[in-house]
């Protein structure tokens, strides 16, 4: 069997050091990437990218140029921001020789948004905790995002305040 070159996206990440030498240890080459190379990955992988920003407005050419140049046979993306257009290039990237290990476009949609995930888990009888929209338990999280990014705790002034302003001074 041929040892695969395999690209883990921004793998500065915590969790990436596990997949780095689990892929070594299959016998096949890392490649690691991230927007810096300060980062333990860039050390413990065979070859390491910096990859384009994302706000790049080439990014998806800039990617697709760096795969190539680095003989890359399979990508796994990581980072939330991007899966998206990850699942989008999957069959483009394809085409020239690279696997994309990822969920199709509607699935990333699906469950990037966490009221999506919860209508989708509730529409296929999968166990879950009961959300809303809109609830008044002091506590706003935003349907995007990860790692406590957005959430904030309101005191019950405030709380009182964000009600008033979302229904015009109607009932709470």
């Amino acid at each position: 069997m041929k040892a695969l070159n395999i690209l883990i996206e921004a793998s500065g990440s915590l969790t990436s050091t596990a997949m780095i030498s689990a892929i070594k240890a299959a016998g096949h080459r890392v490649c690691g990437s991230d927007i810096s190379d300060f980062n333990a990955a860039a050390h413990l992988c065979d070859d390491f990218i910096i990859m384009p920003r994302a706000n790049d407005a080439h990014l998806w050419e800039h990617t697709q140029e760096l795969l190539i140049k680095h003989h890359i046979d399979v990508v796994i993306p990581t980072l939330d921001e991007s899966l998206l257009g990850w699942s989008m290039r999957r069959t483009k990237l394809a085409r020239e020789g690279i696997a994309v290990f990822i969920s199709p476009p509607r699935t990333i949609q699906t469950f990037l948004d966490k009221w999506k995930t919860y209508r989708f888990f509730r529409a296929h009888n999968i166990p879950t905790p009961k959300t809303a929209l809109f609830t008044h338990h002091g506590v706003l999280k935003p349907r995007f995002g990860r790692g406590g990014a957005g959430i904030t705790i309101l005191s019950k002034t405030q709380l009182e305040q964000y009600y008033t302003d979302l229904t015009g001074g109607g009932a709470k």
